[in-house]
């Protein structure tokens, strides 16, 4: 699976998410892990709007920890805050996490998904999770002109 966030200035309610995901197409998921999916014969897309104590757990690292042994990550993670804060130009407000399976059709479906957030909600960024020496372009946090932009050339989402 690819996992990413996508990550915006505005407020996305905690029930703003699930009737996007219906307008869409997209079916609610009976595990309520996600607030929605996507499917189609060779691809899956899950949806959710990240919650409060998610959120949390994802500043955690903002908090000074009494362990100097994670000073760097924490270091690096504040980094990549502040990086996202002065991409979209604002603070962050709301996380949306994608969860696809592998495979150009997912990617399509996911792009096309974003393009749809847009026209709700604006000033989103994407943020991947692998390490920096792995990731596209050595980034890890993407202006959404830029993620078309490499779209268009690669047919995907940067990872």
């Amino acid at each position: 699976m690819c996992n990413f966030l996508l990550i915006t200035s505005d407020e996305i309610g905690q029930y703003d998410l699930k009737p996007f995901i219906y307008r869409e197409g997209g079916r609610d998921d009976s595990d309520n892990i996600y607030d929605g999916w996507f499917a189609g014969h060779t691809y899956c897309v899950y949806m959710k709007r990240v919650t409060e104590r998610e959120r949390k757990e994802l500043e955690a690292w903002r908090q000074p920890g009494e362990n100097r042994e994670f000073e760097s990550e924490r270091s690096e993670a504040l980094a990549t805050a502040e990086l996202i804060e002065r991409t979209l130009g604002a603070p962050p407000n709301t996380y949306v996490q994608f969860d696809l399976t592998h495979g150009a059709d997912s990617q399509s479906e996911a792009w096309r998904l974003i393009q749809r957030l847009c026209h709700h909600w604006h000033l989103f960024v994407l943020r991947n999770f692998l390490p920096i020496d792995l990731a596209d372009d050595g980034k890890q946090v993407w202006a959404l002109d830029d993620v078309g932009a490499f779209f268009a050339r690669h047919r995907r989402l940067p990872t």
